[in-house]
């Protein structure tokens, strides 16, 4: 059944055998078994041993004789003969699990579900023991350990109702229509025959949809018999065992039926249910100082100037109240707003209920990096409501950058979400929707309500509509994260078993989320991936850590202090771990951690291989909390004694530096680093791509089209890249320091290394008040080579993966009276009694803008997998997605050659049977001119979306106008294929770009306003970067001009002076230096 997560211990103590029972049932029936029986009784103090305390927490734990903090305790008893017991515990209620002979007993929530409640206790199952002694151990080793358990008792049964026990076969409760469910139903015998009745009850509706009885015969005392949960209707049941006295028999259960077969399509069809002209309408709600505006022929409500990197809480908001005629079902929220000026503001839907959950919020971008269209623009948000009057609430997130809206419309969604058409590619790319953090699916669409299937499954159901309405068919949330996890996992102990909210009272196992969202995936036509981050930052994993490498248990807290003495962590250059908080660096290239990866990834394999949606696993990358399993965060790490040790012995090469130096780590990294630098990387590269290639055999001994996905969040694990390093290595270059070498995976196409961006770059972080970082990051973000260099060989050419992370806009949005809402005072703490609002999600850059980051992909690689998302960012607006997502999904997923820089349009091409595939993206913020010269002067071109046929002209040539960042795919005949292009961009954006260069060519020269504002080397560094601009605006390539521009080599000197090149930085009323 289900294996514990730890190892079993052999262990003896005493009992208590108390209270002499009369084994007659209250029915009339008789046991088979003996007329007497002595209860087992186990307290705290009866515990043989405790796994992961000290000893002084023993001593505490025994004299006080209740098992609190976190903790696994040990007991063993002897049973006097065979026999039925009641498992009864007397304690507190939050889940905790239990081990019985070393297999799976119980884990939920320690509360009577079904079962009459006990005066002296919790009865949480019945069990038929064997004579003999017994081992059962109570584990919840995460805060804040088991609750308050003062005594177990197995009590002998006196009737049927604690003579039976549903004992399911599979370790999950979610299951496909039509899969098969076994269920061994076990029994006590009597002197007399008896019925169980199984019902089985709508969840929501109450209303028994079937039920069954089964007879249990006359016989010796133990009896089983198979039976089969009906899984023909899609839905949740609760399975109610009851015995011939109407009393239950057995825990009620909840389990849920998927129909994976696709849904019927129904229309898209919008009705108006309100629509608030925020130019004459005050808002009900706000800080007070909005004000409606008129600037350059637009009119709009402005928010004031405070913002949140300013103020939190109290910066300036407005909020108007809604009225909606139905909550929990679909509406579209379409907001008016103006795209003038440098603006930076969030719109989220708030609702009085659950305000310490996160609301769902979006926002708009415009202005800076962007340029202006000095046009009204629209941004959209799907939301399902759970009350008739959310308030739609504006907010600043920076000083001086405030929302301006002048209209807000809600509609109903009357029809449903249809599917996109002509999307029937089977082995088409691959766009998909990500989340940060496991439980972030369920905060779109509702809140968790209670703990049942629903509250989990109903967002997951949305989210697929939804997803099969934009055209997304990928699905990678991150399945594990810090501690928490949505599988049954034996392996990563933090916050127990499942963590993220999910487990449940009506559940016999550890909530399998991964499963339902798989199923779900599969019903939509997606492909799912759970990406992986787990970290080993609590005592508990410490110690595990500990103990499972060194196979001695670890008394009390693990000290990193002496992290020197332990292979298994990664030390830094200057003797220390390093990380952040009380986490540590794992050493990756140690085979302990090496082994705990694969046995992870093995259980992943082995538990969802059954499932057809489920596409492999990803590994996530990043400097945020970086557990330091997947890597070294940079070439900093990895001169402990055992890692240099290794190295030595596989290279030969002795590094001279004393074992027993107190500075042997910084002359380690000195020397390594500066006389064998290559072999060094090398020898990590090694230890990385054995590990990574174990793992893929892993997952395709399995499946075979199983896919491993590497998610890179910039080059360095550790900090924001340094700009020097990163202009002198590149992007691929800082990699393989990690360990990460993308030459090495350019044949295993079922590796894939995804860039992992930020957008829009530096547009929420405090790291915007650094011109040397915001620059950096504007550069790196706009940096056409690095999806180039995560490249796959592919028959036919080259394929790319993309990952898009959107800066997540999280904080408290208002206090809820400031929005109307009342609540009484549940606490003495005053922050408590007056809850905030609070808010996770996204901003988006305005307009069509929007589209810039996957026009971007297209061109830098011949990108054939895109997920997008953050913490929250769940509901992309739908207008822009269902214009370009035709485009890219109608493409086959082939290998492709780009012919030309890609700069400003990119085609790529590719061959598949009798055709040749095709597409070309702008990357340009402005429509331009393509001209395609063909191999044979006769033919069409067909685009694959509609099939529309074009001609190719006597000449050979066929001419198309793209809309800034607009995608077009396209295939041709025969041999007939593109062999080259020319684009023309319009004369006023050849222009702009003429007047950045030709500005900034004027501020460089010789004693002028750059040599006279910095230091030499800094305009040395200027110049040089300067020659970059120059060239590629000789050779036509805009987007290059632009990127390097944004160079800190030059942004951080434009920063300075306060003074920009014309419309590289767009903000007409910026806010003075220092005023953040």
């Amino acid at each position: 059944m289900f294996p514990h997560l730890f190892r079993g211990l052999s262990v003896l103590c005493s009992i208590r055998l108390l209270c002499r029972f009369s084994i007659l049932a209250a029915s009339g029936l008789c046991t088979a078994w003996s007329s007497e029986t002595e209860a087992i009784i186990l307290k705290p103090v009866d515990a043989v041993s405790f796994d992961y305390v000290s000893e002084e927490t023993e001593n505490r734990i025994r004299e006080e004789n209740v098992l609190r903090t976190p903790l696994i305790a040990n007991f063993a008893f002897d049973v006097p003969e065979d026999g039925w017991y009641e498992f009864i515990v007397h304690s507190g209620s939050w889940p905790t699990s239990f081990r019985l002979d070393g297999e799976y007993f119980f884990y939920g929530v320690l509360e009577p579900v079904g079962f009459e409640p006990e005066e002296d206790g919790t009865k949480l199952r019945n069990v038929y023991l064997t004579k003999g002694s017994h081992e059962l151990v109570v584990e919840r080793g995460w805060h804040p350990g088991p609750p308050r358990i003062q005594e177990m008792r197995f009590r002998p049964a006196e009737s049927p109702e604690g003579m039976v026990y549903l004992d399911l076969e599979k370790d999950y409760l979610v299951y496909r229509k039509g899969e098969s469910v076994p269920v061994a139903l076990q029994a006590g015998q009597t002197d007399s025959d008896y019925e169980i009745m199984i019902q089985y009850v709508d969840s929501e509706s109450g209303e028994v949809v079937s039920e069954e009885e089964i007879e249990i015969p006359v016989g010796p005392g133990f009896y089983e018999e198979t039976i089969y949960l009906p899984t023909d209707r899609e839905g949740i049941l609760d399975v109610v065992a009851t015995g011939p006295a109407g009393q239950v028999v057995n825990r009620t259960f909840q389990y849920l039926t998927i129909d994976t077969d696709s849904p019927p399509e129904a229309p898209w069809s919008l009705e108006l249910v309100e629509s608030i002209n925020s130019i004459e309408e005050e808002p009900e709600y706000g800080s007070g100082r909005d004000k409606v505006v008129e600037r350059n022929g637009l009119v709009y409500r402005e928010g004031g100037e405070h913002g949140h990197m300013e103020k939190n809480v109290e910066a300036d908001w407005f909020a108007y109240e809604l009225d909606l005629p139905e909550v929990g079902v679909p509406y579209l929220l379409e907001i008016e707003y103006a795209d003038d000026d440098r603006r930076n503001w969030t719109y989220s839907l708030i609702e009085k209920e659950k305000p310490w959950g996160r609301t769902l919020t979006h926002g708009i971008l415009s202005g800076g990096i962007y340029s202006l269209t000095d046009q009204m623009q629209t941004t959209e948000m799907v939301f399902y409501n759970k009350e008739t009057n959310p308030r739609v609430h504006f907010r600043n997130w920076w000083k001086g950058q405030p929302a301006a809206v002048s209209k807000i419309n809600v509609y109903r969604i009357t029809g449903g979400f249809p599917a996109m058409p002509g999307l029937d590619l089977e082995e088409g790319r691959l766009f998909g929707r990500y989340q940060e953090e496991p439980g972030r699916f369920t905060q779109w669409t509702t809140s968790m309500e209670d703990d049942s299937w629903l509250s989990v499954w109903q967002p997951a159901e949305r989210i697929g509509r939804y997803s099969r309405f934009v055209g997304a068919n990928f699905w990678k949330p991150t399945i594990s994260v810090y501690g928490d996890k949505l599988w049954p996992t034996r392996f990563i102990p933090e916050q127990g078993f499942n963590g993220g909210g999910f487990d449940s009272s009506k559940e016999q196992f550890p909530r399998d989320t991964v499963r339902l969202l798989a199923l779900v995936a599969e019903k939509y036509n997606m492909q799912f991936m759970g990406q992986l981050y787990p970290r080993m930052q609590r005592d508990i994993s410490r110690r595990y850590f500990t103990e499972r490498i060194t196979g001695v248990d670890p008394k009390g807290d693990v000290s990193w202090k002496d992290a020197d003495t332990m292979p298994w962590v990664a030390m830094h250059r200057s003797g220390k771990n390093n990380a952040r908080g009380n986490a540590i660096f794992l050493n990756p290239a140690h085979p302990g951690v090496q082994d705990w990866v694969a046995d992870v990834v093995t259980e992943l394999a082995d538990r969802y291989q059954d499932l057809p949606s489920y596409g492999g696993v990803a590994i996530r990358h990043m400097a945020w909390q970086f557990p330091g399993w997947q890597a070294w965060p940079n070439i900093e790490y990895g001169y402990d004694d055992w890692t240099v040790s290794q190295f030595e012995e596989d290279t030969g090469i002795e590094v001279p530096v004393d074992e027993d130096d107190p500075k042997r780590f910084e002359e380690r990294y000195q020397w390594m680093t500066k006389n064998v630098y290559q072999e060094w990387v090398d020898w990590r590269a090694d230890q990385i791509e054995t590990m990574h290639l174990r793992l893929l055999a892993i997952l395709q001994e399995r499946r075979p089209d199983w896919k491993l996905n590497i998610d890179v969040l910039r080059p360095d694990f550790r900090g924001e890249p340094n700009i020097d390093r990163y202009d002198r290595l590149g992007w691929a270059g800082m990699l393989r320091e990690t360990g990460i070498d993308p030459d090495r995976y350019r044949d295993t196409p079922s590796i894939v290394i995804n860039d992992w961006r930020h957008y829009p770059a530096g547009a929420r972080s405090g790291a915007i008040r650094n011109p040397s970082r915001q620059g950096s990051r504007f550069y790196s973000y706009l940096d056409p080579d690095v999806v180039g260099e995560a490249y796959r060989n592919v028959d036919g050419g080259r394929e790319s993966g993309v990952h898009f992370d959107a800066n997540s806009y999280e904080s408290d949005l208002a206090y809820g009276d400031e929005l109307g809402y009342s609540y009484e005072e549940t606490t003495s703490n005053k922050k408590m009694s007056r809850p905030k609002m609070h808010g996770a999600g996204m901003v988006f850059p305005a307009g069509r803008h929007f589209l810039e980051r996957f026009a971007n992909a297209m061109a830098d690689g011949n990108t054939t997998m895109i997920t997008d998302g953050s913490h929250a960012y769940i509901s992309w607006p739908p207008k822009w997605l269902r214009e370009w997502m035709p485009h890219y999904r109608a493409l086959p997923n082939i290998g492709m050659e780009r012919i030309g820089s890609g700069d400003p349009v990119a085609l790529w091409l590719g061959k598949s049977g009798d055709s040749t595939y095709f597409y070309l993206v702008n990357r340009l913020d402005e429509p331009v001119e393509a001209q395609v010269s063909f191999l044979e002067h006769d033919g069409n071109v067909v685009r694959l979306v509609d099939g529309q046929t074009m001609e190719i002209d006597d000449a050979g040539f066929w001419q198309v106008q793209l809309e800034p960042y607009e995608l077009i795919s396209l295939k041709t005949s025969g041999d007939n294929r593109p062999v080259s292009f020319s684009v023309q961009v319009s004369e006023e954006g050849i222009q702009r770009a003429e007047r950045q260069v030709a500005t900034v060519e004027d501020w460089l020269q010789p004693d002028g306003k750059i040599e006279n504002a910095v230091s030499p080397k800094k305009y040395a560094a200027a110049q040089e970067r300067f020659e970059v601009v120059q060239q590629a605006l000789a050779d036509g390539e805009y987007h290059k001009v632009r990127q390097n521009l944004y160079h800190p080599d030059l942004w951080t000197i434009f920063v300075q002076l306060d003074e920009y090149p014309p419309e590289l930085w767009n903000d007409r009323t910026p806010v003075p230096q220092g005023e953040w």
